[in-house]
């Protein structure tokens, strides 16, 4: 990104008290963090990022297009995050290696 730094989802994970929303265009979750700086002057910071429902997508968007792989930015990225969170999200690769049906019109 232009601006801004890239978090690990398991610090997201473990620090989200916000709950998502997601954008039907993109395909992915975000949320909104405000922070009061100072009385009259608040700073908001709006977080992307992927979890097992997104990557289940793009990942059936992959197969779809007859991509021969894929992978995480990186594997270290979930410590951190509930054991229930990662499970799901290793298991999003399913979609890849073995679903034959697309979810790609479902967000469920």
């Amino acid at each position: 990104d232009a601006i801004g730094v890239q978090l690990p989802f398991g610090d997201i994970a473990k620090n989200r008290t916000i709950q998502p929303q997601w954008d039907s265009t993109m395909l992915a979750p975000f949320f909104n963090h405000v922070e009061n700086e100072t009385t009259h002057n608040f700073l908001v910071q709006q977080y992307w990022y992927d979890d097992a429902q997104s990557l289940k997508l793009k990942y059936a968007w992959a197969r779809s297009n007859e991509l021969r792989g894929l992978g995480p930015y990186t594997f270290d990225d979930l410590n951190g995050a509930p054991a229930q969170e990662i499970q799901s999200m290793w298991s999003a690769f399913d979609t890849f290696l073995f679903d034959t049906a697309s979810p790609l019109l479902s967000t469920t």
